[in-house]
């Protein structure tokens, strides 16, 4: 029995010896990022390239083991030597990406707990006195850019950040002016395409009115994403912007109210470039479907008018008769024009609506106020009455004198002033009057 337990008592030193030897040897792990922890944990890839790793090196054997992430775990176990790493990051990195400012703690065998602070662009050596090692950690947040460009060149660009969430600072947009005379030719975007994920932009809004110098040429963009970092440049090929439409087309009714010289402006931002012109197409609402517009015509214009800083009008020149209309328009260089069955029509949005009126038609009344008293006398009088009209118009009135089949004038034309007048100086005859207004258009 004694023999039995001596043995037992054998057993238990040599499990005990065991245990603390490879205790001692976990010692002898020295923990160090070599690159930035750059993972989310619930990506089927956390590792996103070769140097994004921990490395364990072995001092006493001389050889090193290179660990990779767990993806979904708030707990890493190495599996080696039962080293293992809890929260090593607020949220223990499993649930959401590294914040601009994080604290955490790092474990080592459960026998030891540093707690850390961290803030971006941090490098820090953490003393591990138990095991007379460290561990040095920076924070460095991991994003790209995920949008790729087309084929074809583009003035609107969308960019978007493969990750959401980070801090305002991580999202600093910038692009490559080739035009620029300052040594870094990298700019930031505007103030008010910063700070978030996504970006919608015209280059005009990048480069205000030097767009020309873009246009036809490739633009870089890429993230500063923070700590001096950036992300690879995606590149695009541009073409400037078409000109915006500034606030309503202003239309001009018709001169006379059966006659189509109606007109219509519209103003843009812009003046043309050299070698541009604008195209402009006019849609008619459809009878039948009054929510479909057809097209109707075309015009092109290579001039442009200014009326103040960034407004630029462009006057329809044919006739428009009275309807409901919307235009969609682009600019183009060189020779031709853009036909209506060119695709690229069917990619633009309509103008608002806007109206083409008729003018006011008028008429008028005659009214008999005296008649030839004697023969020859030419004494007789009528009394011309206009209703209706245009405001602000004057009209004019010719007497003809008929005489079966030949009729001559008695009276040619002849202006008056406000909407009534006298006609004298007539004799005893049959008589026939017209009236128009200063633009001409006649009493119908």
């Amino acid at each position: 029995m004694q023999d039995k337990k001596f043995i037992s008592r054998i057993y238990l030193y040599c499990f005990l010896l065991l245990l603390f030897s490879n205790y001692l040897h976990a010692q002898k792990y020295r923990i160090v990022f070599t690159a930035s922890v750059q993972a989310e944990p619930c990506d089927p890839d956390p590792i996103r390239n070769s140097s994004d790793i921990l490395r364990l090196e072995n001092r006493s054997l001389g050889r090193s083991v290179t660990l990779a992430l767990a993806s979904c775990a708030d707990l890493f176990d190495s599996h080696v030597n039962t080293v293992r790493f809890i929260d090593f990051l607020p949220n223990a990195i499993s649930r959401k990406r590294y914040a601009e400012t994080t604290s955490g703690s790092v474990v080592v065998d459960d026998f030891q707990r540093v707690n850390v602070s961290f803030a971006h662009c941090d490098s820090k050596t953490i003393s591990l006195s138990t095991f007379s090692d460290s561990v040095k950690i920076q924070i460095e947040p991991y994003v790209d850019i995920t949008t790729r460009p087309s084929n074809n060149a583009v003035c609107e660009i969308d960019l978007e950040a493969d990750v959401q969430g980070f801090a305002p600072e991580v999202y600093v947009w910038q692009f490559y002016d080739q035009f620029s005379t300052a040594t870094n030719k990298w700019t930031n975007f505007p103030s008010s395409l910063q700070g978030i994920y996504k970006v919608s932009f015209k280059i005009d809004e990048l480069v205000g009115n030097r767009a020309e110098q873009f246009d036809g040429t490739t633009m870089q963009f890429r993230l500063k994403k923070y700590c001096s970092k950036y992300t690879p440049p995606v590149i695009y090929s541009i073409i400037a912007c078409s000109p915006e439409l500034v606030g309503p087309i202003l239309p001009s009714q018709t001169r006379c109210n059966y006659s189509n010289e109606g007109r219509f402006i519209m103003t843009v931002n812009r003046d043309l470039f050299a070698d541009e012109k604008i195209v402009v197409s006019l849609y008619v609402q459809n009878v039948i479907n009054p929510s479909q517009y057809d097209f109707l015509t075309q015009e092109v214009s290579n001039n442009l008018i200014q009326i103040s800083s960034e407004k630029y009008n462009f006057s329809w020149q044919g006739n428009v008769s009275s309807g409901n209309y919307k235009v969609k328009y682009q600019t183009i260089k060189g020779n031709g024009t853009i036909p209506e069955t060119d695709p690229s029509w069917a990619t633009l949005e309509f103008s608002p609506t806007f109206i083409i009126s008729k003018s006011n038609g008028f008429n008028y009344s005659v009214e008999v106020l005296k008649n030839e008293t004697c023969k020859s006398e030419y004494d007789g009088e009528i009394k011309l009455q206009v209703t209706g009209g245009e405001s602000g118009r004057n009209y004019s009135y010719i007497v003809y004198k008929v005489d079966g089949s030949n009729v001559t004038v008695h009276k040619n034309w002849t202006v008056f002033s406000g909407l009534n007048t006298t006609v004298s100086s007539l004799g005893k005859d049959t008589y026939r009057l017209q009236i128009r207004d200063n633009q001409g258009c006649y009493a119908r």
